[in-house]
């Protein structure tokens, strides 16, 4: 979830060049991730994670985790479209013509991105949620901290990757970037689950010799 820390810069850099209300602000888009999180997390966890169970569909730490990281691709391919788009619409294209005022952008509305914005938050009750569970779960009660510090630590990880970035977040470069996170999302995303899937019945048993 690293590359999330492009919600703190290029989402917001990308949002500056589409119209907007008045009253908008590009960053106040954030909120629409706080927003979805409160309302979906016990959606979550009080109808679509139990009627999955009764259809019978076990989802395993390691297959939720996966689920959050796809959801993410998914997102930024989006991402990486709308850009593009909004480097194909006028008046000003790829911000990179002779008399582009500052502050200028092109018809295209920035509430197509309330899509990634919630989809992420969605990802998040997937693979964020998860792997904090995982990560408590799995260690030695001595070392539960330890470990639960380690995995928040990624999020810091996170916001240094995405402040690295956003040194190529301007017009046209920002492109590239997207379609560069897209890609290397996509393989970690296949490479974590053949990696670690093994993990879901050591858990699964795990449950069942508690029970």
């Amino acid at each position: 979830m690293a590359v999330c820390g492009s919600m703190g810069d290029n989402f917001i850099n990308q949002g500056l060049t589409m119209k907007r209300p008045d009253w908008l602000s590009v960053d106040q888009l954030n909120a629409v991730n706080c927003l979805v999180l409160v309302i979906a997390i016990p959606v979550f966890d009080n109808f679509v994670f139990p009627l999955l169970r009764r259809c019978g569909l076990r989802m395993g730490p390691i297959v939720r985790i996966t689920t959050g990281y796809s959801i993410v691709v998914c997102a930024f391919i989006y991402v990486t479209v709308l850009q593009k788009v909004i480097y194909s619409t006028g008046p000003y294209y790829d911000f990179t013509g002779p008399d582009v005022p500052v502050g200028a952008t092109n018809d295209i509305s920035v509430w197509y991105q309330i899509v990634p914005y919630a989809a992420i938050a969605v990802a998040e009750i997937f693979a964020s949620v998860t792997a904090l569970e995982l990560a408590y779960s799995q260690a030695p009660t001595e070392l539960r901290s330890v470990l639960t510090a380690v995995y928040l630590s990624t999020i810091c990880g996170g916001s240094l990757i995405g402040m690295v970035l956003a040194l190529w977040g301007g017009d046209p470069q920002v492109l590239y970037v997207f379609a560069g996170e897209t890609v290397v999302l996509g393989v970690l995303t296949v490479v974590f689950y053949f990696s670690f899937h093994h993990y879901d019945s050591i858990v699964a048993k795990q449950e069942q010799f508690k029970s």
